[in-house]
Parts: structure tokens; sequence; C-alpha cells
């Protein structure tokens, strides 16, 4: 789950923080329950809107970006899916997901519609489900 990775980047900055003495072990405890807690929270959410993993994702970055209606947005990704299950295998696949993630983001100013594109592609391309 793509989205899981910040809190696996969160988990690992505690324990380096541990290591480096700069928290203590229950502070560090702490800190690890907290995230423990956002990943079921996550892991909740996901099941309630029924999206798959890299839908999720998607729906989370578009929501991170204060992008309207990114529950309906993330979801047409859908259908982009289910028909180019291989698009992280070739360039030409890449662009047209690209393409397609641009589409469903017209309403946005483009610099803001670039950010967004680029965290998805970059998010689910280091995802292998």
């Amino acid at each position: 789950m793509p989205f899981i990775l910040s809190i696996g980047e969160k988990a690992q900055n505690i324990v380096d923080s541990y290591n480096q003495r700069q928290i203590v072990t229950l502070e560090a405890i702490e800190e690890l329950k907290k995230l423990y807690n956002e990943k079921e929270n996550l892991n909740n959410e996901q099941k309630k809107l029924n999206m798959s993993n890299d839908i999720y994702t998607i729906y989370n970055v578009l929501n991170e970006f204060g992008v309207q209606d990114a529950e309906n947005k993330a979801k047409k990704i859908e259908d982009f899916f289910s028909t180019n299950p291989y698009w992280r295998d070739s360039k030409t696949n890449l662009m047209k997901f690209r393409q397609e993630l641009y589409k469903i983001l017209d309403q946005i100013e483009l610099e803001k519609q670039a950010d967004i594109v680029n965290k998805i592609i970059d998010l689910l391309k280091n995802n292998t489900n």
C-alpha cells in the first residue's frame, strides 16, 4: 500500500531518533502506537470506501492537495486500470496514464496538476501490490 510508505518513513524516523538518543523509550513507543492507529484508521477508511490500494492512494493524494470530489475522481481511474493493467511496464502506457490523470484534473490549475500527477505516479510506480 503506497500510502503506508509515509507511515513506514515516519516509523523509521522514530527509530532513528531513538537510536540517536533524541527521544526516550516511552516516547518512541507512544509515537509508534500513534502510527499504528493511523495505519488502522487508513485501512478502515479504505475498506469503507471499497477502494483498491492504488485507487485509495490516488484518493489520499487528491485529498492532500484539497481536490474537490476526490473520491469520484479517484474512482474514475479504476476504468483506466481495468483496460490498462500494465501501465507501469512501458513508457507509452505510463504516458497514457499521465494523460488520463490530467484529463480528470482538468479543472485544477496546471502547476498544481503537475504536482499531483507526479506524486501519484511516483507513489504508484513504487507499489507492486
